[in-house]
């Protein structure tokens, strides 16, 4: 780890400026490839940078001058701003600065006597190796023990054995537990004969054959070296020395190169490997803890740790209301022959269990049971039978085995303090055994209750063809059309307190029968849902078990659905407002015209907490938020909502799932975001030493570029500074591929066959009007006709309103964008329909190959480029920068 201290007095001049940030940047320089933690602290007494945003507010000519330099500063080397409060007055003067927030456990700031400036103590997560090791399971014959990764499985052999059991007569039992336990047996028996154990961390590597004779060849010479006193022949022996350790250098190289080569190239099939490895480059582990116990004392013993989250998971559960508690299943579900649809009964097939066992992710790890998904996904077709007669036997008897009833909770941080146990969320790991019966009840469940249409259409969680995406376009359509004559648009985020983990089993039951699921079906979810048991794990410790007694069973299948079956009479009462959800984000929306619509909001948010008590769901009503659109003010100053008497905090910007929603309908805040944040990029390039353009390349694609177009097509920038800032994160990352480093940014994509940024905006965008058309997702407003001539073509609407901000907002949002660069197609493509979305986007990279990609970058000239005439007079698209127009 690197740690440097910094400190630029007041009124220091440009140049003694540029001399701290020169030693600064020779620092940083000289450490291998990135690889190295650091921490930079310093009183820079720079008040004027806005850190979230990274903007500079005001200051004289030299100190923005000066801020500038430190911001590009921290941009070209990743670095990350984390004092987030006032350290002297009302500004951030002292700075933290690191390319790994996974090294600070928390960071307080405090009142001191000593100073005007705050005192600031930092606590950092660095960790011994030496303790910080993974204990193995106690179990030597558990599932869990073997390496179903190994290249060297005899998987046809497994096969083979798997298929000679005759199940028909080893499985001729009526009870669900007896036969799962016998598949288990089976099987176990058959891996542990063929599939090699893990190995084991303790073990030392194996040193290769070149390089012990190196290590032997540089013991003798030490030896020689020592018994020498000739002075010639001593530096005959040191130079000899050199070069064998020079050799040994290498040779440690290449194996690191080898081992990172066959991590990237396994990041697809095997990311708990790829992973693995990175997390033994990190000079710092990111572990739980350690935690304060109830005393509020830390405590760092894995065992004590994994309590303490237990007792923390615990809390949240809600006590059944007692009137709904279903004690008989079996007469509750009881089949009514007047009842006009319902669904009581499921046949499970061979042909169910094999579909299922497909969509199983290769890469999914084991629940507790230790069955591996490559054991079912290599042994699908054998497996089948005996898994068909289990869950067979279970749906009819509405029972679910008690093994498949318990689940290992991995806690995940995050956010805050990492010595709370609530700021850690709880991930469930479960069988994929019981995954493969859930699958196939849950399509036959969505299928009976989309024919009866009993889902919320305001619903976009875990539905086919929705997403995060689709709602949100959604929602920033409504409020463009509620804002654009000039009125006000009110929105209000809900915050349910643990919504999953508080959803009553005896309410939802009662929910299950009244849309028609009965008979052993209706049984076996109340088997399913009731009698469950967790444990929460802890760098390879247990918690004690803990019953679970509400709760949908999260990391399950079945689970999502339930939920949104919990909730989706949550607006039956709403009178004035549209809610919308995604599973348990959930919000209310109206147009604001006078006094008296800002107070029939309040009566539906009044409608909201009676049926969340009336459902024994909890609201969080101090993380409740208001977002007001709109430019009336006294409408805004004269009107507010409350919830239990609380006023709701009224925000500029809210997170709504995982984008910057902002008041002013923008996404320039959320693309400052992104800009900040691009601390992975550093962790990428700190974390492999490689520089090979294959390499880099995979990881660009797999990490990074994901979290850079999350949800891009609703938050596309126009504006040319934006889009040069996020193309600069590119630019900075392939300049360190090696090979490419002289070529300027445009030709460097070309030589790497990437896409620009914005390219790739403009090609997801276009891909999902199509998507539109073809009706495989939701319509957020975009129209199509066919022309005879010019085939088919998206209408564009005209911005209308008084106000024109929001007019250009409209103009440049999806509805309107999507629409222009689709109609920009060829004819071919626009006209493409009942085909795979694989098919059309093979078609239009082939199309968006043959144009310009020539995106606006700090310091290139900025030009419009123009296509061959004869291609813009078929009406194709030219480029400016890299935004696709139509050429007139």
């Amino acid at each position: 780890m690197l740690v440097m201290t910094l400190y630029r007095p007041p009124n220091t001049t440009p140049d003694q400026f540029e001399e701290i940030l020169e030693r600064m940047r020779g620092a940083l320089d000289t450490l291998p490839n990135n690889t190295t933690e650091v921490v930079i602290l310093g009183d820079l007494n720079l008040p004027h940078i806005n850190w979230p945003d990274m903007k500079i507010l005001g200051g004289t000519l030299e100190e923005k001058q000066q801020s500038l330099a430190l911001i590009n500063v921290i941009n070209k080397y990743f670095l990350l701003q984390e004092i987030r409060e006032p350290t002297r007055g009302k500004n951030i003067l002292d700075l933290m600065l690191t390319n790994s927030n996974d090294l600070i456990f928390s960071c307080e700031i405090r009142d001191t006597i000593l100073s005007d400036h705050k005192f600031i103590l930092i606590q950092t997560t660095c960790v011994d190796k030496r303790k910080d090791h993974e204990r193995r399971v106690a179990q030597e014959e558990h599932l869990g023990n073997l390496n179903f990764y190994n290249k060297n499985i005899n998987w046809d052999q497994i096969r083979a054995e798997i298929k000679d059991i005759n199940w028909e007569v080893h499985l001729q039992m009526e009870n669900v537990d007896d036969i799962l336990r016998e598949i288990v047996v089976r099987c176990r028996e058959i891996c542990f004969k063929h599939v090699p154990m893990k190995s084991n961390n303790k073990k030392r590597s194996i040193i290769p054959r070149d390089r012990k004779i190196l290590m032997r060849k540089r013991h003798s010479c030490s030896i020689r070296l020592s018994k020498t006193y000739y002075p010639p022949a001593q530096e005959k022996i040191k130079s000899h020395l050199e070069e064998i350790e020079k050799k040994i250098k290498l040779s440690h190289e290449e194996q690191h190169q080898r081992e990172e080569l066959e991590a990237i190239l396994r990041i697809r099939e095997n990311p708990k490997y790829f992973f693995s490895y990175a997390k033994k480059k990190l000079k710092n582990r990111s572990v739980v803890g350690p935690l304060y116990d109830q005393n509020g004392v830390l405590n760092g013993d894995p065992k004590q740790m994994a309590n303490i989250l237990k007792s923390q998971y615990e809390s949240v559960f809600s006590d059944p209301k007692k009137e709904k508690v279903v004690e008989d299943a079996k007469t509750f579900f009881t089949d009514s022959p007047n009842s006009p649809q319902i669904l009581s009964s499921i046949e499970i097939t061979e042909q169910d269990i094999m579909e299922a066992i497909k969509t199983i992710p290769p890469e999914a790890a084991a629940g507790p049971d230790g069955f591996h998904a490559q054991l079912l996904r290599n042994c699908g077709q054998e497996l089948a039978k005996p898994l068909q007669m289990l869950w067979d036997v279970s749906v009819k008897s509405g029972t679910v085995p008690t093994m498949l009833k318990t689940s290992i909770i991995t806690p995940i941080h995050k956010g805050g303090s990492r010595g709370q146990a609530s700021k850690y969320r709880p991930v469930a790991l479960t069988s994929h055994l019981v995954k493969l019966c859930e699958k196939i009840i849950r399509k036959r469940m969505v299928k009976f209750l989309e024919t009866k249409e009993a889902f919320n259409d305001g619903q976009h969680g875990f539905r086919q063809g929705r997403s995060c995406l689709s709602q949100l376009l959604e929602h920033h359509e409504r409020i463009l059309e509620s804002t654009q004559d000039g009125w006000n648009a009110d929105v209000i985020y809900l915050d349910f307190a643990k919504a999953f983990d508080k959803v009553d089993h005896g309410i939802l039951l009662h929910k299950l029968q009244n849309l028609g699921i009965m008979g052993s079906l209706g049984r076996w979810l109340h088997s399913f849902l009731t009698g469950r048991t967790q444990q929460v794990s802890v760098q390879g410790e247990l918690s004690e078990p803990s019953r679970v007694k509400s709760g949908v069973p999260q990391g399950s299948v079945l689970g999502p659905l339930l939920f949104i079956i919990h909730v989706g009479d949550i607006d039956e009462k709403l009178k004035y407002t549209e809610a919308s959800s995604f599973a348990d984000d959930t919000r209310l929306k109206r147009q604001i015209t006078c006094p008296e619509d800002a107070e029939n909001t309040q009566k539906d948010l009044n409608e909201i907490q009676i049926w969340a008590a009336s459902n024994n769901m909890a609201l969080n009503g101090e993380k409740f938020e208001l977002v007001r659109y709109g430019r009336n003010e006294d409408l805004k100053n004269s009107t507010n909502y409350k919830y239990n008497n609380q006023l709701i905090t009224e925000k500029e910007h809210v997170k709504d799932l995982g984008v910057f929603m902002s008041d002013d309908a923008t996404f320039s805040h959320h693309i400052n975001k992104i800009i900040a944040g691009r601390n992975l990029s550093g962790w990428v390039l700190r974390t492999f030493n490689s520089r090979d353009g294959q390499c880099l390349k995979t990881l660009w694609k797999c990490l990074v570029v994901p979290r850079l177009e999350y949800c891009c097509q609703l938050w596309s920038p126009y504006k040319i500074q934006e889009i040069a800032n996020l193309e600069a994160i590119q630019r900075s990352f392939t300049v360190k591929i090696q090979g490419v480093q002289h070529l300027n940014y445009w030709d460097r994509l070309s030589q790497l066959k990437l896409y620009s940024l914005q390219r790739r905006r403009e090609r997801y965008i276009t891909i999902y009007v199509w998507k539109i058309l073809e009706g495989r997702v939701p319509n957020v407003g975009i129209v199509a006709n066919y022309h005879p001539r010019k085939g088919r073509l998206c209408y564009i609407k005209g911005t209308v309103g008084s106000i024109q901000r929001v007019k250009t907002i409209k103009h440049n949002s999806f509805t309107h964008n999507g629409p222009r660069l689709f109609n920009c197609l060829p004819r071919d493509l626009r006209d493409q329909t009942d085909t795979s979305p694989e098919s059309f986007k093979r078609k239009l990279d082939k199309w968006l190959d043959g144009l310009p990609d020539h995106p606006p970058i700090p310091g290139y000239p900025y030009s419009h480029h123009t296509l061959p005439e004869a291609v813009q007079n078929q009406g194709q698209l030219g480029t400016c920068g890299s935004r696709l127009q139509p050429c007139h």
